[in-house]
């Protein structure tokens, strides 16, 4: 889920292969732009500072994988394949210049991208990432018994990388 500059909410639906659109304060939501259109399995998705919406889908070619990162402009239009070629992405997350990092957990990799596309870095990672978000350094690496998600959790900062795995019950640096 995520939030636009407006205050409306978007939800992936990850049966029915869209993205719904919910005004402020609404109660039902309704599909957003084409993205019924051009979506099969949408898992996350965020907003780049121009307002434009990225979209996670782990199967952008109807059936046969690989997946990939659409991307749609403030009005819903569909503004083509942003990235392709991964295995399952999911978590997705703008640092401040702009760059796209990608959580694609079938690969066990974290995927950076310029605004333009292009692959500018890959990390890999023990287990499947599924996470990632950006935000000021922790205070300290948090005990085990404190990480809350499923499956592999990142936190991106000036202070570096921090890994958060329940299934491993562990916090790395």
């Amino acid at each position: 889920m995520a939030f636009d500059r407006g205050g409306s909410l978007y939800a992936t639906d990850y049966l029915t292969g869209e993205v719904d659109r919910f005004a402020p304060g609404a109660k039902t939501g309704a599909t957003y732009g084409d993205s019924l259109n051009v979506l099969f399995s949408p898992t996350r998705l965020a907003f780049d500072a121009k307002g434009d919406l990225f979209v996670a889908d782990t199967d952008l070619t109807s059936g046969s994988n690989p997946g990939g990162i659409e991307k749609f402009d403030p009005t819903g239009k569909d503004l083509g394949v942003f990235a392709s070629g991964l295995s399952r992405p999911h978590g997705l997350a703008f640092d401040a210049l702009g760059n796209l990092f990608v959580a694609d957990g079938g690969a066990g990799t974290v995927l950076e991208f310029d605004p333009r596309g292009t692959l500018l870095n890959t990390l890999a990672v023990s287990g499947d990432p599924v996470d990632l978000a950006f935000g000021p350094p922790p205070p300290a690496v948090p005990e085990a018994s404190t990480t809350v998600s499923l499956g592999l959790l990142l936190a991106l900062g000036t202070g570096g990388v921090v890994i958060a795995s329940k299934r491993k019950k562990s916090v790395t640096k």
